[in-house]
């Protein structure tokens, strides 16, 4: 035991270590241009800018983007920045020209005329943005100071000033007209209307300071605000060098509050609250602070570093331990950590403690890797030694105990090959994965344990992959076929857990944990498997309990996993996306106020809040469009809108930036929206800041982007409106035009169509009636010859029979007749008495040839004669058909013709009635020359219908009384009047 303990003895420094933060460094390593980096500045959206001497850096919490003059910087050296009511981000340069960044693009003297200047600018000491919203710049040893407001400049100088030779610090606007110029030593009231001046002298040397907007000053004692009112004591031991320049530019760079403390930077650190915390050596020469409220810092020569805003309840350990951590154990508010080369530590106070090494100088047992070497059960931790040993340290009374001798087991030093060793209230169980034995207590005052080996129920060959106790401090392991629990010194398979083969199992929070060969997690209790989660992108490597929580590794992202309040919750792990967690750590563990992270040596802790805090949401801005080789710059409204004209093409690259800071990753999202109908959108991915999109033709596209981090919720859509504008012909007015053209176009068209079709109907119908007057003159021309052939066969009658007296009758009627009808046959129409008078002829000459023949001529009274108009030879044909074909045949001597012209109805009828033989049964005569007739009668009718459109109807029919017939009757009804 002597020796035991002299060997701790000497094996007990203490590894003491001045009080460490966890920081980010980001270096030339990380991507940024220089390590020289002059101001750190965050803008009004969130972006981080660095300052450095070979350009700027835009820092969007994932990556840097680094600008320098050629995109239109005007110089590489960059001091400082000032943004404006209007986002424009100005950059003080080391030529001084005047430069400002908006919306993804630079703007300088030569592509901005309002920004050139009529001096030569030396480089500028400082931007300040006026009340006004105005920016006043002044210079380095130089006299004149530009004021900018919207797009104009205006410069101002103050002559009597010159012969000062220490620099302006600070020019300000006080009003329209008078600028306050700031001096180390006084200052001067500037009227740049009249040329005025005013001084006021310090009482003491005065220095100057900028950040994020707030103004100070201090002096040898204090730090006072913009308006000159004591915030602060300078830190303790400060005192002047003798030459109050250097003591300004080489001890104190620059101050902010952040509502609780006052952070200065120096040369030598930074002072919190007058208490050098941070950064010790480093010459640091300015502070921000980003969205989460993490600090950044800019150093003179070294990066730039990032500090979490709860950097007070953090710490980090280097170099306090070496080997991997494998266990560790809270208890009463101090943690224990156990190494692979088989060492116990304590931390307390700040500082890891070594307690004593168990490893008894077996090195083969150090080389066999990460195994568990000891547990913990109440006050107890056993560690499992060299030799066959087990230590055992009592954190009640931080007395180690005695050596713990046990048998070997399987041979020489079996038990010094031991994979675990798991403590529980009852006993200390040791084993391999083929084997396992279980150590009881009997005397536990004298140290004393009895041995048993476990009673394994297992089929042969079979190993344990995983092992450890439940919340019942019962053994619980898994086999091959199954998980087994360890009850009354026997194994009991527990089929609710199934047949899965764990590669390890945790008991957390009253509920088992455990991971299966192919990854998956399952949530275990009371024997039951109550949910399950399965990625295959995911390795699980290990679990920890935190509180109501699991904290899962996997790789070098940790996740959190709630345990369910209800048993049917669902397992949905969320990522930890916080920059000062440790990837890929040794070990984890958590009391209740505090996470420690064991990682290659260094102990970083971190308070829960940390584990528990979401990442903010990421933050869509877009930036600008390009379309058709045009570039549109995007205003920074929530909801963006951009015009474009309808000759620009159909596609269109669409780009964005997106904000997000504490995030593993971005997932970002786009859908394409019409008419705001959200509760259908079809979300995709993006893969890149960008979108090439297809426009239609013209018309309005509404886009919608969101981002999320990985563990967080999506952001609010972000939309942007791309309207093409209509052409001419596609707005309401375009449209009546051209359906007003189209329609006067169609009409001409139709016009056309229809004239030529007139003209063509018209010309058919004047041939078709010149046809048909020659063919009604030919009609009248024949039955010229056709009458004179029976006249001269009548006259040949009667000169042969010698009856002169009959023949010159014949003759001189038939004259008049001929006479008559030469005068009608050349007219297409003639007067009704014409046609009577040359029906009558006919009838006297008819008479002549047959004196048994009698006829009379009624007219109705209404009817004027001379004014109804008729064709030629339409009466006349009618009373030979009735005389040739009615009368001859019968050779009547009571034969009698009668001719009738009635008015009925505005209709003209003219009937023409016999009292012959009738009409045959198979026509209207027995010959063809008998019918000629009625032929050209018909033959007329038509003709006058078409030529001038006056409709007549032509009947016939034989009179009957009873079953004799009479006579026959021929009707013509006219329409005359019309």
């Amino acid at each position: 035991m002597l020796r035991f303990i002299l060997t701790l003895f000497f094996l007990l420094p203490c590894i003491l270590h001045a009080r460490e933060y966890p920081v980010m460094h980001y270096t030339k390593a990380n991507g940024l241009p220089s390590d020289m980096v002059h101001t750190v500045y965050r803008d009004s959206k969130g972006f981080i800018w660095l300052a450095t001497d070979k350009g700027v850096v835009r820092f969007d919490g994932m990556a840097f983007q680094l600008f320098n003059t050629a995109d239109g910087l005007t110089d590489n050296e960059v001091f400082f920045f000032q943004e404006d009511y209007d986002h424009r981000m100005w950059i003080g340069t080391y030529t001084g020209k005047l430069c400002f960044y908006k919306d993804g693009k630079f703007y300088n003297p030569s592509n901005t005329p309002f920004l050139r200047l009529p001096f030569k600018p030396a480089a500028p000491t400082n931007i300040v943005l006026e009340a006004d919203s105005s920016l006043t710049v002044n210079y380095m040893k130089q006299h004149s100071f530009v004021n900018i407001k919207g797009n104009q400049s205006h410069v101002y100088h103050a002559p009597v000033l010159d012969s000062k030779i220490s620099t302006i610090r600070n020019v300000f606007k006080t009003n329209d007209s008078i600028y306050t110029v700031q001096y180390n030593d006084e200052k001067w009231l500037l009227n740049v209307r009249t040329g005025q001046l005013l001084r006021e002298p310090y009482d003491r040397f005065m220095y100057f300071r900028k950040c994020q907007g707030q103004y100070y000053a201090f002096d040898d004692r204090y730090i006072y605000s913009g308006s000159g009112k004591v915030l602060s004591p300078l830190p303790p031991g400060w005192a002047f060098t003798g030459d109050p320049n250097q003591f300004a530019l080489t001890m104190l760079y620059n101050i902010c509050f952040n509502g609780e403390d006052y952070c200065i930077v120096t040369e030598n650190g930074v002072f919190i609250n007058n208490q050098l915390v941070l950064l010790k050596g480093e010459r640091v020469a300015s502070v921000t602070q980003d969205i989460t409220g993490d600090y950044w810092f800019s150093t003179l020569g070294n990066g730039v570093y990032r500090v979490s805003r709860n950097f007070k309840q953090s710490m980090e350990l280097a170099n306090a331990y070496t080997g991997v951590v494998t266990f560790a154990y809270s208890y009463n508010g101090i943690q224990y950590f156990a190494t692979s080369n088989r060492r116990l530590f304590r931390l307390l106070h700040e500082k890891a403690e070594l307690l004593f090494d168990f490893s008894e100088g077996n090195a083969p047992l150090v080389r066999m890797g990460h195994y568990t070497n000891c547990s913990a059960s109440g006050s107890k931790i056993y560690c499992n030694g060299g030799a066959g040993t087990v230590f055992e340290w009592d954190t009640e009374t931080n007395i180690a105990g005695s050596s713990l001798p046990v048998k070997r087991l399987f041979g020489n030093a079996a038990l010094s090959f031991s994979k675990y060793i798991i403590a529980t209230s009852q006993a200390l169980y040791l084993g391999s994965s083929q084997s396992a034995e279980a150590f009881i207590p009997s005397d536990l005052n004298g140290g004393v344990f009895d041995r048993k080996e476990m009673m394994l129920n297992s089929p042969p060959g079979s190993r344990i992959y995983a092992i450890t106790k439940d919340t019942d401090d019962r053994i619980v392991y898994s086999q091959t076929n199954g998980v087994y629990k360890y009850v009354k010194d026997t194994s009991v398979l527990q089929p609710g857990y199934g047949t899965d083969v764990f590669k390890w199992l945790r008991p957390i929070a009253g509920y088992m944990l455990g991971c299966t060969q192919t990854n998956t997690l399952y949530l275990l209790k009371d024997a039951l498997k109550i949910d399950s989660f399965y990625d295959s992108g995911i390795i699980w490597d290990n679990a920890y309990p935190f509180g109501k929580q699991v904290l899962l590794t996997a790789g070098k992202l940790n996740y959190l996993l709630p345990l369910p309040s209800k048993e049917q919750s669902l397992l949905q792990p969320r990522i930890i996306e916080n920059p000062f967690v440790p990837g890929n750590f040794d070990y984890f563990l958590a009391d209740s106020g505090n996470c420690y992270f064991f990682k290659q040596g260094t102990i970083t802790m971190l308070p829960r809040q940390e584990l528990l805090g979401k990442p903010p949401v990421p933050v869509v801005d877009f930036l600008k469009a390009v379309s058709d080789d045009s570039i549109y710059t995007i205003g920074a409204q929530k909801e963006a809108r951009l015009l474009l004209p309808y000759h620009s093409t159909a596609n269109i690259n669409l780009k964005f930036d997106i904000l997000g800071f504490n995030a593993a990753d971005i997932l970002c999202e786009y859908a394409l929206v019409q008419e705001k109908d959200t509760a259908s959108v079809n979300w995709q991915k993006v893969i890149n800041k960008e979108l090439n999109l297809v426009l239609p033709a013209y018309g309005k596209i509404e886009i919608m982007v969101r981002a999320s981090t990985l563990a967080g919720d999506f952001s609010v859509p972000r939309h942007f409106t791309i309207e093409i504008v209509k052409p001419w012909w596609a707005r309401w007015w375009g449209v009546s035009l051209l359906v007003a053209v189209l329609v006067l176009f169609s009409g001409a068209v139709v016009f056309y169509v229809v004239k030529r079709v007139v003209k063509r109907k018209e010309k058919e119908h004047n041939t078709k009636v010149k046809m048909l007057l020659a063919e009604f003159k030919a009609l009248n021309a024949m039955m010229n010859p056709h009458f004179i052939f029976n006249t001269i066969n009548n006259i040949q009658g009667f000169v042969n029979s010698d009856d002169k007296r009959l023949a010159n009758e014949y003759i001189r009627s038939f004259s008049d007749m001929v006479r008559q009808n030469m005068r009608n046959v050349s007219r297409e129409l003639i007067s009704l008495h014409d046609e009577i008078m040359v029906a009558e002829h006919y009838l006297k000459l008819e008479q002549l040839r047959h004196p048994q023949l009698s006829y009379t001529i009624a007219i109705d009274p209404a009817i004027d004669t001379d004014e109804v108009m008729i064709p030629p030879l339409l009466l006349q044909p009618l009373v030979e058909n009735s005389i040739k074909h009615g009368l001859m045949p019968a050779y009547k001597q009571d034969a009698h013709v009668s001719i009738r012209i009635l008015e009925e109805n505005n209709t003209l009828q003219i009937q023409v009635t016999d009292n012959g033989v009738g009409l045959p049964a198979t026509g209207s005569g027995n010959s063809g020359h008998e019918s000629f007739a009625l032929h050209a009668v018909k033959a007329r009718m038509a003709a006058m219908a078409t030529t001038h459109h006056i409709t007549m109807h032509f009947a016939i029919q034989s009179l009957k009384q009873g079953n004799k017939v009479t006579g026959t009757q021929a009707t013509i009804v006219m329409h005359y009047r019309s």
